[in-house]
């Protein structure tokens, strides 16, 4: 039985170290030490060309110095990393290893009143924030705080097994276990879903900070092109044949791709095709929402270089249903015709397959005797084609909901506002 207390033991070092010098100062020594380096040994040769090697020893010792000051703060910084990033997994399925328990900024937040976690999270810089952007201001929390009120200990919290224990999952656990915490919030008039959601803000947007901070992680050097990639891609002559590009249709050219919203879709997007497994996309929607802007979007991402390095120049094909339909008429012909476009695709290995409607695609294909499901299945877990389908709420419930076996071979993305702006 893992309790929070015993999970945030572990962070103590890494949290005191801090205490003592930030991280940033910890960064700061590194640089001025390998600065350091740079300089000492540059005199060095400087002096033994020019100067008859006056000096030379004195520079060159002080160049092995700033060398064994830099190594060890590459070291210290190195350990505090191992902790600091603890728990922010690839957004990609790239983890070598499942972690669980804690993360270091619940530690952090919690190590300084373990007796009291309502009070650690008030306390902590996200969870006044998260408070903050709620709607309650300090003078109400620091009210609460300082009235009568049942205190959480960090021994008295059991971790789930095999998950990781966020900050968001200490929110969740006072408002389940802390009424005075959630009759605070409910006589202030927020509801559990808005400070819930305001705490996903702040600690999304930190993890994004922290994201890009760790240049060495799988999902940051996944960004990194390759040159000439084109060149080992094939054609799909019969797919081009009966779809079109979407850089051709001017109808999907609504997006602002300065939309947070939007941007926020496509990443989710763009994350699900690079999955090892389930690398399709069913993007759910009412009409009008903005569907296949948002593929546009991805689109110019992958072609510009700013995707995931795993789609980077990958073409998007959206293929035309009702010229499909309007050129076969015989069941065999259809099912061949759709075999040899899945195929071609395969072989190109660049090509992501957008299918707008999807149920309609389906029960058209099915009264002519094809079922789409049972046909396309074996190449729907091929990590040479991915497949982006889009079809509305109402649809996808009444008509693919049912096909389970199928419908899980797709990441399902849901739109639920039709404002992307």
């Amino acid at each position: 039985m893992n309790t929070l207390r015993d999970s945030i033991q572990q962070y103590k070092p890494s949290i005191r170290l801090t205490s003592v010098m930030g991280r940033q100062t910890l960064s700061l020594l590194r640089k001025l030490s390998f600065a350091g380096i740079v300089i000492c040994s540059f005199g060095t040769i400087v002096t033994n060309f020019f100067f008859a090697g006056q000096y030379a020893s004195e520079l060159l010792g002080a160049s092995l110095i700033f060398s064994a000051l830099w190594l060890e703060q590459l070291l210290t910084f190195s350990y505090h990393n191992s902790y600091y990033f603890r728990g922010l997994n690839s957004i990609i399925g790239l983890d070598e290893e499942p972690i669980n328990g804690a993360t270091y900024d619940v530690a952090e937040a919690t190590l300084k009143n373990e007796n009291d976690l309502t009070l650690a999270f008030c306390n902590s810089q996200f969870g006044s924030i998260t408070l903050l952007r709620s709607g309650l201001n300090p003078e109400q929390v620091g009210e609460f705080i300082r009235g009568p009120r049942q205190k959480i200990t960090a021994s008295s919290v059991i971790l789930p097994e095999d998950e990781i224990f966020s900050l968001i999952g200490l929110g969740k656990y006072l408002l389940a276990y802390d009424y005075g915490f959630r009759n605070m919030l409910k006589e202030a008039g927020i509801r559990e879903e808005i400070f819930l959601g305001a705490l996903r803000w702040v600690v999304g947007s930190y993890h994004q900070e922290k994201r890009a901070m760790r240049w060495w992680s799988k999902d940051n050097l996944s960004r990194t092109t390759g040159i000439g990639r084109e060149w080992s891609y094939g054609t799909a002559y019969l797919l081009e044949k009966f779809s079109r590009d979407i850089r051709t249709s001017a109808v999907f050219s609504t997006l602002s791709a300065d939309a947070t919203f939007a941007t926020e879709k496509v990443k989710e997007i763009e994350s699900s095709l690079v999955r090892a497994r389930s690398s399709n996309v069913l993007i759910i929607g009412e009409s009008g929402v903005g569907k296949i802007d948002l593929v546009m979007e991805l689109n110019k991402r992958m072609q510009t270089g700013k995707s995931l390095d795993a789609i980077a120049g990958r073409q998007i094909i959206v293929l035309d249903t009702n010229l499909l339909f309007a050129t076969h008429k015989d069941k065999q012909e259809l099912e061949l015709t759709i075999l040899k476009m899945f195929d071609e695709a395969i072989e190109a290995g660049n090509i992501i397959i957008v299918i707008e409607n999807l149920s309609t695609f389906v029960r058209e294909a099915e009264a002519m005797g094809v079922f789409i499901p049972e046909l396309i299945d074996q190449y729907l877990s091929l990590p040479q084609l991915q497949i982006i389908a889009t079809d509305t709420p109402a649809s996808y419930h009444t008509y693919l909901e049912t096909l389970g076996g199928f419908t899980r071979r797709f990441d399902e993305v849901l739109i639920d506002t039709p404002d992307l702006t």
